[in-house]
């Protein structure tokens, strides 16, 4: 049995600093810092993503997502040129990734700070419903040559199970 419980940020910050490895949740930090001996708790009730095999949790859906393209684009230098060209890759009147951070707002310039830089070069906006960033990670899978559902499962909004079993099915 889990409980949820509040924290200040300075609070979360020191929870943060102490986590020894990414898979660390915040329940094994403290844990560790009362003394008790435990068994890792598998980090369910966390924004985050699982890519083959291996936890990564991350404080929001913008960081999972650019997680998950950082990750992938280490492993392969071609694979963000093939995610721009990819067809699902875009908006109608936009495109999720660019080498140019004012193509990801077209006419609307007081938007580019609502985006990332994913390798040096490379942008994606993050002003995009998480509906969006699925779409946006399933075309990642597909490009990658990795299955979404199974080589890539995330939780995107802890508090809503419903959407993330949307998200763990392909």
């Amino acid at each position: 049995m889990t409980y949820k419980i509040e924290v200040d940020f300075d609070v979360y910050r020191e929870l943060m600093i102490r986590r020894t490895r990414e898979s660390m949740t915040f329940n094994n930090v403290i844990a560790e810092l009362l003394g008790l001996a435990h068994q890792e708790v598998p980090p369910v009730e966390s924004v985050g993503y699982r890519l083959r095999g291996t936890w990564t949790p991350t404080a929001s859906a913008n960081d999972l997502l650019i997680g998950v393209l950082q990750t992938l684009a280490m492993e392969n230098p071609d694979f963000l040129p093939q995610l721009a060209a990819h067809a699902n890759a875009r908006a109608r009147t936009r495109v999720y990734l660019s080498q140019n951070r004012n193509d990801l707002y077209p006419g609307r310039p007081d938007l580019t700070h609502f985006s990332s830089e994913i390798t040096p070069g490379w942008y994606v906006g993050t002003n995009i419903s998480n509906q969006q960033k699925i779409q946006l990670l399933r075309n990642a899978c597909e490009v990658a040559g990795i299955t979404y559902g199974v080589d890539l499962v995330i939780t995107i909004d802890p508090s809503t199970p419903s959407a993330n079993a949307a998200c763990a099915t392909d």
